[in-house]
């Protein structure tokens, strides 16, 4: 496991003005500030690691400070939220009140008003995305697609009687 980032060497997080300076610089967004709660809790993967990105949104490897345990932090605009381009409040209130083998798990939710983010605390899966693993694939074998439509159907009858798949 990458050691975590918890800011840059040499930086006095208690001046107005170092506040102020754009913390992470390896981000590919920048920061106002590191006096959240978002951050007194979790910290970036150093060296940065990018696990997937849609839209404007990231995923990064991330750790809790407490425990070092490993979660995948997905970095979305704040924008995006409040002009309800993105249903993420709703996508993180499903995903923290399911629990399913196949369904990624979200622990926990913020809104970071100061750096104009909202951060979701979610389960690192290893392995990639489904749909990168299945292009990947050369041959897919009848009993692969036999497999893939089980939990893809089991993953729908579970949300469905959760009334989330309607």
């Amino acid at each position: 496991m990458g050691s975590a980032l918890g800011h840059p060497a040499g930086v006095d997080l208690h001046t107005k003005q170092q506040r102020k300076h754009n913390f992470y610089p390896e981000l590919p967004f920048g920061l106002k500030s590191i006096d959240d709660t978002f951050f007194s809790n979790y910290c970036f993967a150093s060296p940065l690691e990018v696990l997937g990105e849609g839209g404007d949104a990231k995923v990064l490897k991330g750790h809790k400070r407490s425990t070092g345990e490993a979660f995948a932090l997905k970095c979305v605009p704040a924008k995006d939220v409040n002009k309800g381009e993105s249903d993420i409040v709703r996508e993180s209130e499903i995903l923290m009140a399911l629990s399913h083998e196949h369904i990624i798990k979200c622990y926990d939710f913020y809104d970071d008003t100061e750096n104009g983010w909202v951060w979701m605390i979610l389960e690192l899966v290893p392995g990639g995305e489904f749909f990168d693993r299945i292009r990947a694939k050369t041959v897919y074998s009848e009993n692969d697609a036999r497999s893939s439509c089980i939990v893809i159907l089991d993953i729908l009858i579970y949300m469905h009687d959760r009334e989330i798949a309607q």
